[in-house]
């Protein structure tokens, strides 16, 4: 079990790696770098369906311990959505 960095001490590259992993745990190969070389991309890209999306949102709340609503959720519809609402809720730099 990973255990989550200080919301201070993170950086957007620690994020996408975050989001990477969680993907990878869910299902859905990837690596940071395909990630970063693809921000802008559907998560339709890595074949991420409603439910996996679903899962990944749930994933990515438990892991930074913030409440992501459905409203939000709705948004996060590329890794880039997903990096910056983590770094506006989490206020990280990078």
């Amino acid at each position: 079990m990973s255990i989550a960095p200080s919301k201070s001490s993170l950086s957007s590259e620690e994020l996408v790696a975050t989001l990477a992993e969680l993907m990878t745990q869910g299902g859905f190969p990837t690596t940071s770098r395909e990630l970063s070389e693809n921000l802008d991309s559907l998560y339709d890209k890595w074949e991420l369906d409603s439910l996996g999306h679903l899962d990944l949102v749930v994933a990515l709340g438990n892991r930074f311990g913030v409440t992501i609503t459905d409203a939000d959720a709705e948004e996060l519809k590329t890794p880039a959505a997903t990096v910056h609402f983590l770094t506006t809720v989490l206020r990280v730099g990078g």
